[in-house]
């Protein structure tokens, strides 16, 4: 994996080598700088039978993150979020000790490192991935601000394919029962399942208030519009923000919703079902809006209606719930299972000797716990094996 540069070899090479006149003290040499530094990548943070996980493992991925959010943090984010930053040294630790349990856990069952399954669908990752960004270059660009090759990169998601199915092969015998799927419906029913007035709204973005040119754009575009040109190609082609790339598509809203600006929501009221508006001037600026699924009153929905999950998946209430409880138990299981293969292999954690700038609360370092990393808007990366 590509790492930084470490300080002290950074330090060592504006180091002068020579004895200061008349008090004795000694610089250190590159070699011993260098020793020192070996010394430090092989303290051990976590140990076990044929599992070891070391300080200079943690500290190169550690620094591979810090590369991927240099590129999209400004300057004073990272700053201010430096000591949340340095806390997922141990969240980094922690993965990869419990990945080196679950590969202890793959060999034993026998799962394949690849097959023709996993290279296929590691392949449509990546078609995916590109397309998603727009080209190979950029693909090529990502990948490599994130810290992979394409090769290595298509080693770790091979690696999480693998550990994919054998968190499948482990958890294959949970189910979910009926009772279970009624009770969790009558407990969200009210809340999850009903749907308040409101509708999915979609928008053509121009640019800011002040821009001389928008306005014109705009009504550009509503002819293109009105002459029978698709909503979601115009939007690709004019669009100024990110919901661009998704034909305009905001996302369902109520009509109450403190996600949007008060005065785009009030424009995108007034239309009816499928009406896309003329151009319209906001405190954010230009649009062109489009409503669909529009509510005028509160509906409760039945366990056979349709929902669409958070994987983008359209499904019945009653799938939806019997597979976010499926989904439950097998975290569950699997947390559960992680401190059974701790426990098999005699896992040791020291969190505390990892060097810390910030000095916080310890964080858990219990299997099922983690801490989440700090997430960007808009910034596109290519697909993380799960």
């Amino acid at each position: 994996m590509i790492g930084l540069k470490k300080i002290a070899a950074v330090l060592a090479v504006g180091m002068s080598l020579s004895v200061f006149a008349g008090c004795g003290l000694v610089v250190k040499t590159e070699e011993a700088i260098a020793r020192e530094e070996a010394e430090k990548r092989g303290v051990v943070l976590a140990e076990g039978d044929g599992i070891k996980v070391t300080l200079g493992e943690v500290l190169d991925d550690y620094e591979k993150l810090m590369v991927s959010w240099t590129a999209q943090y400004s300057e004073e984010t990272m700053k201010s979020l430096a000591a949340q930053f340095e806390q997922q040294k141990i969240q980094i630790m922690d993965t990869k000790l419990r990945n080196q349990l679950m590969v202890k856990k793959a060999d034993e069952l026998k799962i394949p490192t690849d097959s023709p399954e996993m290279i296929q669908e590691y392949e449509k990752i990546v078609k995916d991935a590109v397309a998603e960004l727009g080209s190979q270059a950029e693909y090529d660009k990502t990948l490599s601000n994130a810290g992979y090759t394409a090769d290595s990169y298509k080693q770790e998601v091979l690696k999480g394919l693998r550990l994919e199915k054998l968190l499948e092969e482990v958890t294959k015998d949970i189910t979910v029962s009926e009772a279970e799927i009624n009770e969790y419906y009558e407990k969200n029913k009210a809340t999850t399942y009903t749907k308040q007035p409101g509708a999915t709204m979609y928008h053509i973005f121009f640019g800011k208030p002040d821009d001389a040119g928008a306005e014109a754009k705009a009504k550009e575009a509503k002819a293109k519009l009105d002459g029978g040109a698709k909503f979601e190609d115009i939007a690709k082609e004019y669009g100024q923000d990110d919901s661009a790339k998704e034909g305009g598509l905001l996302g369902t809203f109520p009509w109450d919703t403190q996600e949007l600006g008060a005065d785009f929501v009030a424009e995108a009221k007034k239309l009816t079902e499928g009406q896309i508006s003329g151009p319209v001037k906001t405190s954010f600026g230009w649009h062109l809006i489009k409503v669909t699924n529009v509510l005028s009153a509160a509906k409760v929905l039945v366990l056979t209606d349709k929902v669409t999950g958070d994987d983008g998946v359209e499904r019945t209430v009653k799938e939806e719930i019997e597979t976010t409880l499926k989904s439950s138990k097998k975290n569950e299981k699997v947390a559960a299972l992680l401190d059974e293969w701790e426990a098999q292999y005699n896992v040791k954690r020291y969190p505390e000797r990892i060097p810390m700038e910030y000095q916080t609360e310890p964080e858990t370092t219990q299997p099922g716990t983690t801490t989440p990393a700090p997430t960007s808007q808009g910034v596109t990366t290519p697909t993380e094996t799960k």
